[in-house]
């Protein structure tokens, strides 16, 4: 959990609060009480409940773990194609070096193809309309 550590909590298990104990897997639906009070927020509520509720094999769980690597990882892949696409925008628009913002944008967009986190066709698309806006100035 990002905000509070689970190991002290009370946590509510099928209508009585039980104490977690750390390292052990408890059967419990989720710090339903400490969710409502904002301590944590709705993704780490489902990121606990899929780790500890769903998964049951081994498998499983090493498949989740890797699903949130993955996540995380496009995530950040995405904001920096989205950054700079905006800085490229921005630039065409008069702010700036227009063809070197542009340059960028088309490299970070490039990455994100070879990474497996967006399409090739979209990659053209955003490209397309960053040179089709740089000859048209």
């Amino acid at each position: 959990m990002t905000r509070k550590s689970i190991q002290a909590l009370d946590i509510r298990c099928i209508g009585r609060i039980k104490p977690v104990v750390p390292g052990k897997n408890c059967d419990f639906a989720i710090m339903l009480d400490d969710l409502g009070r904002g301590h944590y927020t709705s993704a780490d509520y489902e990121q606990f409940y899929r780790r500890h509720l769903v998964a049951n094999t081994k498998s499983a769980k090493k498949a989740i773990k890797v699903q949130e690597r993955r996540r995380a990882r496009n995530q950040w892949v995405k904001a920096r194609v989205r950054t700079s696409f905006k800085k490229a925008s921005a630039a065409l628009s008069g702010e700036g070096d227009a063809a070197a913002e542009v340059k960028d944008a088309i490299s970070e967009i490039d990455k994100a193809v070879a990474k497996g986190v967006i399409h090739k066709n979209t990659a053209a698309r955003k490209k397309s309309r960053l040179m089709k806006k740089l000859n048209a100035n």
